[in-house]
């Protein structure tokens, strides 16, 4: 049997289940029996006592990232695994020093 001929079985056998579904009467999905839990209470939207108020969120993970000037072009970008990002000299040109040491 070709791949084509797979193809179309598959194809046939969707359409009969499509078919015997839209036959088959409408039911609930939702068993009878299944317990209903009332809804979650909503977080309270107090800061931890421990937690600084004027520290934004974020602010110490902005502050750990390395940073270094490309060897190139000479602009500073974040350092990943100890190699400049990649960054582009112009429209859709990658820089020669993206991905190389820094300077």
């Amino acid at each position: 049997m070709s791949k084509l001929d797979q193809l179309r079985r598959q194809r046939e056998q969707q359409h009969e289940n499509q078919e015997e579904q839209l036959r088959a009467p409408a039911t609930d999905v939702r068993a009878k029996s299944a317990p209903v839990r009332p809804a979650a209470p909503e977080p309270a939207l107090v800061a931890p006592a421990d937690a600084p108020v004027d520290a934004p969120r974020g602010a110490k993970e902005s502050e750990e990232v390395a940073k270094g000037a490309c060897s190139v072009c000479g602009k500073v970008r974040a350092l990943s695994n100890g190699l400049v990002s990649n960054h582009q000299k112009g429209l859709g040109k990658m820089c020669a020093g993206s991905r190389k040491e820094p300077a």
